[in-house]
């Protein structure tokens, strides 16, 4: 590898992981809003109202709907693309996620 590509991929490394950084704030409010399955399961011991319960499960459905959108585009961005540039091959990246999408379109 020459200094030059060596150089390259540090790079491509460095944005990977500025932009993860960026995004990972995002990542963390969904999941803060996903965690309110502890409160949905106070609500259910307290015997509270079917409609304070369906409104935070729509709450927890939505965070995570969103995050499931949201993760295979950061792939493509932060891995498939990198790896693009660099000249290595995207198939692995592209695999991995072909999987992960399998698994959650199943479930």
């Amino acid at each position: 590898m020459s200094a030059e590509s060596a150089e390259s991929a540090e790079s491509a490394v460095t944005r990977v992981h500025a932009d993860w950084l960026t995004d990972k704030a995002g990542h963390r409010r969904r999941l803060r809003r996903i965690e309110q399955l502890r409160g949905l399961q106070r609500l259910v011991q307290d015997d509270r109202s079917c409609v304070e319960v369906l409104i935070q499960v729509s709450a927890v459905d939505h965070a995570l709907r969103a995050l499931s959108i949201q993760l295979p585009d950061d792939h493509l961005r932060h891995r498939v693309q990198p790896a693009t540039q660099a000249g290595d091959p995207p198939q692995p990246y592209l695999d991995e996620m072909s999987v992960a999408l399998a698994r959650l379109i199943r479930s």
